[in-house]
Parts: structure tokens; C-alpha cells; sequence
């Protein structure tokens, strides 16, 4: 197999529960990883199917990997020669994409691999609501300090600039909530490949726009943000104020990267932005 460098991509998240909601976030997860690794552990979320598999308290981190299921997808095994063998799939199989995930229960953040491929924020939410049976969760993306202090000390938001560029195929920001589905509609209905949306008060200086409306719709396109290319409030760009962490390796193995190389990585992102996180959260490092 010829070297390959991959990217990978952490995104920090906070995590929010209902007022109903009567166990911790680690209970939650916990009673996850106590359950059986089988069927029981598949959720349907959206037009995919999600499994929890490996889950354990490591240090001071739920660590563990949750692999979004495509039923709808056919994978061809192609040489470089350009020789070609179908992959033969059982009508219960479907193509897995892994992501690794950790929560840390002392600052209440989670950190999640991301790509366009795996499992998003609010799928990640969702799941988790089902298999405990316990509702509302949210997953609300972490802004770097800087950007949080911009965003949330204007005195009033005026303006709203979105650009999101769809993929090739499939659905994208479906489980994102209803403002990203809506907007993937009118893409769909359009055949649009790009969308660029402003949000104003135009003329009427005097006006603004619902405070809490902007901050939900600004966390609910951050947490699928890897199809949003801007998203801009009152002139600030908060796509560079996304907490998060990349890297580029070899993956160790044919299959991609080891449980173990994850964990390193997730590891070493949490160590590059712990100081911010004890002083957004409060807190040691």
C-alpha cells in the first residue's frame, strides 16, 4: 500500500442537557458501555444507522468510537492498475465510517473527529438521546476566546452571511436541526451546488436581529461546519474562531488509523487547547 497522508480533525463541543434530564452525561455514557456491543447499540438517526462500539473511562475521559452506518452506499475495491472487485455486502451490512470521540466530565466538553464522512455533532446528540432514552441533549460547538468575547459582546447583531457548499451526493446538514434541513431543501429543490444567504435589517438601522435566533442558528451551522464555508455575524468570522485541532499522519494500518493512534490524537488536541478551556470553563490544567 503506497504511503497515504491523511487529515484529521478534532472539534471541541459543550455540552448542554434538558433541566429533565435526571443522570450526568457520563452516566449516560456509561450505561452506553455497559450495555451489549450488538444490535441493541444501533440507532437509526436520520437516513443512517450509528453503533457505539468500544467505550471506556481512560484517565479523565469517557474515550471510545462510534461508527456511522451507510446503507445506501456500494464500494468497488479498485487497483491502482485500475483492476476492480466488488465489495459484497449482506442486506444487514452497510459501509462504516469511524469516528473517535472523549468527554471530559470535569470541564463538561467533548471532543469529536470530524470529516464529511462520519458522524456529525447533532447525529452524535441524537444517538446518544436514543439509546438512553433520555431528552434533550446538545452538543454546541466551542469558540476560541477571542471570537466568544466578539460574538457575544456586540451590542446588537445587524448582519448574518452564510456560504455552504454541498457535497456530490447525499444529505448533509439533515440532522442538524430545522434550519440547516430547510436550507438543504431549497439547495436539493435547485440543484444549487453553493448557497450564499444574508440575513439583514436592512435599512432599518434601528432594529436587530433576535439575539437567541442568531446565536442558535450560528451553533447549529458551526456543528456541521464542514460544509459551511462562512458564517459571518456583524463582520466577525466565526469559522476561525471554531476551537478545534488538525493533523496530518500516515495512518498505522490497510484499515486507516488504530483505536490507540485515535487516542493519541484526541489526547494531544485536548493538551493543545486545555489553558483556553480551564479559563473559558474555569477550573486546573
Amino acid at each position: 500500500m503506497p504511503n497515504k497522508i491523511i487529515s484529521i480533525t478534532f472539534d471541541f463541543f459543550r455540552v448542554g442537557m434538558g433541566m429533565n434530564v435526571a443522570r450526568t452525561f457520563s452516566e449516560l455514557i456509561h450505561s452506553i458501555a455497559d450495555s451489549p456491543d450488538d444490535d441493541g447499540r444501533t440507532r437509526q438517526v436520520g437516513e443512517h444507522h450509528y453503533h457505539m462500539h468500544e467505550c471506556e473511562k481512560r484517565d479523565m475521559f469517557w474515550f471510545g468510537n462510534i461508527t456511522k452506518i451507510r446503507m445506501d452506499e456500494y464500494v468497488v475495491k479498485t487497483k491502482l492498475s485500475g483492476q476492480r472487485n466488488p465489495v459484497d455486502l449482506e442486506e444487514d451490512e452497510g459501509i462504516g465510517r469511524e469516528s473517535a470521540f472523549a468527554y471530559n466530565e470535569y470541564y463538561n466538553v467533548i471532543v469529536l473527529q470530524r470529516n464529511k464522512n462520519t458522524i456529525s455533532s447533532d447525529s452524535l446528540a441524537a444517538y446518544i438521546e436514543k439509546v438512553t432514552k433520555c431528552f434533550p441533549l446538545s452538543l454546541d460547538i466551542v469558540l476560541q476566546k477571542d471570537a466568544l468575547k466578539k460574538f457575544e459582546s456586540a451590542e446588537n447583531y445587524k448582519t448574518v452571511d452564510i456560504k455552504i457548499a454541498k457535497p456530490d451526493s447525499g444529505l448533509f446538514l439533515g440532522s442538524a436541526g430545522e434550519t440547516p434541513e430547510y436550507v438543504e431543501k431549497i439547495m436539493k429543490m435547485l440543484d444549487a451546488p453553493e448557497l450564499e444567504l444574508r440575513l439583514s435589517v436592512g435599512r432599518k438601522k434601528k432594529r436587530a436581529l433576535s439575539r437567541s435566533a442568531v446565536q442558535n442558528l450560528g451553533s447549529k451551522f458551526l456543528g456541521r461546519r464542514e460544509y459551511v464555508e462562512k458564517l459571518n455575524v456583524n463582520g466577525i468570522e466565526l469559522i476561525d474562531g471554531v476551537m478545534s485541532y488538525s493533523d496530518k499522519l500516515n495512518p498505522d494500518s490497510a484499515q486507516g488509523l488504530s483505536y490507540e493512534a485515535r487516542w493519541g490524537l484526541i489526547k494531544t488536541a485536548w493538551s493543545h487547547h486545555l489553558p483556553e478551556i480551564a479559563q473559558l470553563f474555569g477550573g486546573k490544567t
